[in-house]
């Protein structure tokens, strides 16, 4: 005879009292067992996390200014992983980076999270545009 468990026995006095877990049937697989290296069930449940997301604070960058880039979603906490040499990409808060425009162009900036996850933006500097009205010419 094979006897599989289904809860826990505690011993009271003289009385064993068997009390039975909810969700589980004999032979039931654990919640949280191992499966290919990970743990499953609700409270190992990674797949909750939102896609990375970045939103920029303006429309556009230009020379000698700043924007502020925001990541959101994924896993933290975020890190630079790389970016080009026209802008300048500086820590705020552990979601938020100040973009500094240093030379026209286009930039790509790339972002990673804890669960080694990605995104990329790209980042226009614009030259600043003067204006010289004729009068004061």
């Amino acid at each position: 005879m094979q006897i599989k468990a289904l809860g826990i026995a505690v011993l009271l006095g003289s009385a064993i009292c068997l009390f039975t877990v909810p969700g589980w049937a004999a032979g039931a697989q654990d919640p949280t067992e191992e499966e290919g290296g990970r743990r499953t069930g609700p409270a190992y449940d990674d797949s909750r996390s939102q896609p990375l997301t970045i939103r920029l604070s303006a429309d556009k960058l230009y020379v000698g200014e700043s924007i502020l880039m925001t990541v959101g979603g994924g896993v933290e906490p975020y890190r630079i992983i790389s970016y080009e040499q026209k802008i300048r990409v500086v820590p705020q808060s552990k979601n938020t980076y100040q973009v500094i425009g240093l030379t026209a162009g286009a930039s790509m900036v790339m972002i990673g999270d804890n669960k080694e996850n990605s995104i990329s933006q790209e980042i226009t500097v614009h030259e600043k545009s003067y204006y010289h009205s004729p009068e004061k010419a």
